[in-house]
Order: structure tokens, then sequence, then C-alpha cells
């Protein structure tokens, strides 16, 4: 029986793992945290954001839909719709309506649609015994409109979960400081998508995410549902070795200063891909020595 399963001194760490409360609607300056609305409108204690960097199409509280059992919002470019009783959330992102003249040329930035937030306070990784995690996934459709500079190497449609592993310890040299740990749940290019250990050009952090069988014998690819599952843990202490070896977090090498800081899920698509992903019980824990 997982530490999931099993009844133990766990903390959860997703905030609202049932978007009950709602999210913030981000405008899509990168990087930037600019509340445009709230979906529903008057949600009033949303732990959630919907990140919506360098989108030409980005949602507001005028795209309002009515869902049965639920809320949303929906425009031509990109969707996103809760039912908190089901623990269900789908997003949607039309590449043809980002990318309307041309395809995005290497360098420019790409469309992203992500939910994201601060996970709920835990031990630091060196008190951990685990980080057992659990979801399920399933891409509805992800559709590759053809254009005559097509390039997998700068084209693609991505959905991925991200977490920070980050310095959190006040007082600590390099507080604040983290790596991008990556759960690659598709990609469009690759059914079982390969290990990737790279610095990432938006935010010159590192990125660090196990192969794509790491945590699901099945491929996203078959168009089914398929649940991803395990302990991060391991694989965490591997990014953070993978880090330091690279001159990165040079600040602290010391486990007690970290933990995992926050989070984001959804689609990065630098290509010209229409696609759409549902995703039930997501759930993570941290499960103390």
């Amino acid at each position: 029986m997982s530490p999931l399963d099993a009844g133990t001194e766990a903390t959860p760490l997703i905030q609202d793992p049932t978007y009950d409360r709602g999210f913030l609607l981000y405008d899509p300056q990168p990087g930037r945290h600019v509340a445009r609305g709230h979906l529903p409108p008057g949600a009033t204690d949303p732990v959630w954001g919907l990140a919506q960097w360098s989108s030409r199409t980005p949602l507001g509280e005028g795209d309002v839909v009515e869902v049965p059992d639920g809320y949303g919002a929906a425009n031509a470019g990109r969707s996103a719709i809760a039912r908190p009783r089901e623990r269900y959330l789908r997003l949607e992102l039309n590449g043809s309506l980002e990318y309307v003249e041309r395809a995005r040329r290497h360098g420019e930035p790409w469309s992203h649609l992500l939910a994201e937030q601060r996970l709920a306070p835990h031990p630091m990784l060196s008190n951990l015994a685990a980080l057992p995690f659990r979801l399920t996934a399933r891409v509805a459709k992800c559709e590759k409109r053809n254009t005559e500079d097509y390039d997998p190497g700068v084209h693609a449609a991505q959905y991925q979960w991200f977490v920070t592993v980050q310095n959190l310890r006040e007082g600590s040299p390099g507080y604040g400081d983290y790596y991008w740990f990556g759960i690659q749940l598709f990609d469009d290019r690759n059914p079982v998508p390969p290990a990737g250990c790279h610095v990432d050009l938006g935010t010159s952090k590192l990125i660090y995410a196990p192969g794509g069988d790491t945590y699901a014998s099945e491929s996203t690819h078959g168009g089914g549902p398929v649940t991803f599952e395990g302990d991060l843990l391991p694989e965490v202490l591997v990014g953070l070795e993978r880090a330091w070896a690279q001159g990165l977090l040079g600040d602290s090498q010391d486990l007690a200063d970290y933990r995992l800081g926050g989070m984001n899920i959804g689609w990065e698509v630098p290509g010209v891909f229409d696609a759409a992903v549902e995703l039930w019980d997501l759930e993570l824990l941290a499960v103390p020595k």
C-alpha cells in the first residue's frame, strides 16, 4: 500500500485540489503575476492562478461559460473548465489562433496555459521519507497544423507538471534560489519523452526531468486516461545533485535548506498545435521520516 493510501502522517501539498475556490486569471506578460480577473467571477480566496504567458488570446472574466457542476471560461484560442466534485480540470490551447501570421521562430516566446500555486508548508527535504504523488491525465486533442517552416526542434506541444525545489530556510545563503523539477506528461514528438537536464532560457534555472516512463507504464499518446504515480523524492535529490554539479544553487548544498516551493501544470505550446487535456485527482504528499 502506498503512502497515498496508507493513512500516514503526511502533509497534503496541493492546496484546493478540487479547484473549488477558483482561479486568478493572469495577464499574458511573461513572468508577471498581474491579475486580470477571477474565475469564476466573484471568487474571493483562490490559491490557484492561471498563467497565460505570451498569449494572444488570454482568458478574462468576459469569457465565462456555463459548465454543469462547475465553472469555466473559453474563447477561440483557449479554455479552462473545472468540475470541483470530480476533482477535474480541462485546459485547451489552440495554437492555430495563437500563431496566426506564421509559426514561431527560434528564440521567440511561446504560448502557455498553466494552473499554478504555492504548495502548502511542509518539512525540508532532509526530514522527508517520501514525496508520493498521483494524477490521471488524458490528452483529448493534439492536432498539428502543418506549416512550411515546421521544425520539431522549435515547434511542439508539451503538457508538463513542474515543481520548484527551493532554498526556503530564512537566513540561509541563497535563500529563494531554486531549480525546476519536471514530470513529463505529454510531448507530441515522442510517446515516451526522454529524460532532460538543461538550463531554462526564461528563468536561467536548471530544469531536470526524468524520462516519461518513470511514473507511468502507458503513454498519453494512446488517447485514453493514464495514471502517473510514484515517489518524487529520489529523483528530486538527483536533480539537486545535477544542479550542484553544474555550479548552480552553489550558495547552499545543505538538504536542510530545501523543500518544494511552488508548482505549475499545463500546456506549453511553441508550435502550431491545437491541444486539450483533461486532469483528475492531482495529489502530492510530504511524508516525514
